[in-house]
């Protein structure tokens, strides 16, 4: 099966966003709070706990974080930051 014939040509994006690391913390996070129970996953109403994901994604995003130390700028890394406190925060609790 080729990949037109999978997917319908009108459901395909026209325009992806802009590469950034505001797109990296976004796929990171997404899948993180999946994993948290705090959002559902899309299709589902009932949010599922998997912690074992959350932690995974929340790794991922920390990596990031240490191997762009001092690479990003300061909104960059607020972002980073932010993102990792409140994953970091909702984990525990």
């Amino acid at each position: 099966m080729t990949d037109s014939e999978s997917t319908p040509q009108s459901s395909r994006p026209t325009q992806w966003p802009a590469v950034s690391i505001r797109e990296l913390v976004t796929m990171c996070t997404s899948p993180a709070l999946i994993g948290l129970g705090i959002v559902p996953v899309p299709g589902q109403e009932q949010p599922e706990i998997d912690l074992p994901m959350a932690r995974h994604y929340i790794d991922l995003l920390e990596l990031l974080d240490q191997k762009t130390a001092d690479q990003l700028d300061d909104n960059e890394q607020r972002e980073v930051n932010e993102a990792l406190h409140e994953l970091r925060m909702a984990f525990v609790q």
